[in-house]
This record gives C-alpha cells, sequence and structure tokens, in this order.
C-alpha cells in the first residue's frame, strides 16, 4: 500500500473517531452559550465522570495486564510522563512567547500537557490494528493496544494549544519514541508502538473541561470548549500523518 493511499485511509478512520468527538464538543458549547446548561448540572456531571467512569475504565483494563506484560511494557510510563511534562513545558513557552495572561496561560499549559490519551487511542486502536497488515493477523495485537493505553492512562492520570499539542510535540517524541525502540529499550511490539507514536498526537483531553467545571469555572471551561473544537477539527490531518509515519518507520 502507497503512502498516499494509506494516508486517505488513516484520514479517513482520523475523521470518523473525532467527528462525533467534535460534533459533541460544539454542541456543548452552544448548549452553554444559550444557558441550556446550568453550572450546577455540569458540576454534578463532571464529578460523576472524574469520580465514577475513569475508575472504571481503568478497572476494566486489568485482564489486559499481566506479570510479563507490565515487565516489557514498563518503559511506557516513562513516555507518558515525558509527553505530559514536554507539553506542559512546550505550552509555558508559547504562552510566554505569545505574551499570553491569566487564565490564558494557564489554559495553554494544561491543554498542551494532557491530550486526549484515552477516548481516542481507544477509537483509533480498532481499525488500525484490523486493517494494518503488521497486526491484523495478531489474535493478541488489539489487547497489547489497549493495554499500552490502560498503562499510559495510568502515568498520565498520576503525574498553546493547538500547535504545539499537534505539531511541535509529536515532532520531538516521534524521533524518541523511534530512538527507543531501535534501541531496544521498548517492546519490539507493533501495536504498543503504534499507540505511542499516536499519543503524542492526540488532541486535547476533555478531562481538563470536566475539571474546570467541577471546580465551578464554567466561564474557563466554555472558552477552553470553544478552542478544542478547532483543535479537534484540526487534529484529523496531524492524526492521519502520524499513522502514515509511524507505519513507514515501524
Amino acid at each position: 500500500m502507497g503512502a498516499p493511499s494509506l494516508f486517505l485511509e488513516a484520514l479517513e478512520v482520523a475523521a470518523v473517531s473525532l467527528g462525533e468527538v467534535a460534533v459533541i464538543c460544539a454542541i456543548g458549547c452552544a448548549a452553554m452559550a444559550y444557558g441550556h446548561l446550568d453550572g450546577y448540572t455540569l458540576r454534578r456531571v463532571s464529578r460523576f465522570m472524574l469520580r465514577l467512569l475513569y475508575p472504571c475504565l481503568m478497572l476494566s483494563l486489568f485482564r489486559s495486564f499481566d506479570a510479563d506484560r507490565l515487565a516489557r511494557w514498563s518503559p511506557v510510563l516513562l513516555v507518558a510522563v515525558l509527553h505530559v511534562v514536554g507539553g506542559a513545558a512546550l505550552g509555558w513557552l508559547a504562552a510566554s512567547a505569545m505574551r499570553l495572561r491569566a487564565p490564558h496561560r494557564q489554559l495553554t499549559v494544561v491543554s498542551s500537557a494532557f491530550g486526549n490519551c484515552a477516548a481516542l487511542p481507544f477509537v483509533l486502536a480498532v481499525p488500525v490494528v484490523r486493517n494494518w497488515s503488521v497486526t491484523r493477523d495478531d489474535p493478541d495485537a488489539l489487547e497489547t493496544a489497549q493495554g499500552v493505553i490502560g498503562l499510559y492512562l495510568g502515568a498520565w492520570m498520576i503525574a498553546a494549544s493547538v500547535l504545539v499539542k499537534l505539531l511541535v510535540l509529536p515532532a520531538v517524541s516521534i524521533p524518541l519514541v523511534s530512538l527507543a525502540a531501535r534501541d531496544g529499550l521498548l517492546p519490539d511490539e507493533p501495536a504498543a508502538l503504534m499507540v505511542l507514536y499516536v499519543q503524542s498526537a492526540v488532541p486535547s483531553a476533555q478531562t481538563a473541561i470536566a475539571v474546570l467545571v467541577a471546580a465551578g469555572q464554567t466561564a474557563l471551561a466554555q472558552q477552553l470548549s470553544q478552542l478544542y473544537v478547532l483543535q479537534y477539527v484540526l487534529s484529523t490531518l496531524t492524526l492521519a500523518a502520524v499513522i502514515v509515519i509511524a507505519v513507514e518507520v515501524i
């Protein structure tokens, strides 16, 4: 499969995966702007998501882990931390260069540091694993991808926006991950490496919006939501490009 056709296929996968998220985000912005959602309801829903749904998601991934896999995948934790720290540092540099003031400076740093490292990789993993010639005949590839996503999410939970998150961070991360894989520091499993490449290019997580709403900062949450709409639209192209690069590199 040539690069142009691969890019079109990856573009279709990214567009379908991100389209639903972008539409939901746009509807939420409109509902808040026109007063159909009040702050109290948003805080309750956000707290429910943070305190119950996310822990349930982590528990559902336990079947993907065993001692051998955790030993092989342990470097994933370091990659996840580097993505967060690197994204935050680049966001701070971008905010400083543009001379942004509070709260826009803080929003830039947060949205650059924390990507949508759960929902989007889960959606993207299925079509990529099933259609990629390297992984489609491997019965454990999808479980491997989901396990790495869970491990990455665990580090993410422990531990400006459009340009830095979608272009600069992947440009820094992809060569480092590729070098680490070539030197044997990361497991030689195509599905796992694909997830790590894609993780560097996913747009910012809606969790930051949920945190702001749960804290009663609904005005800031609305501003961040408007920023995310543009970011999710543009990430269709950047995610497709990163998938193509990852396929060629791996």
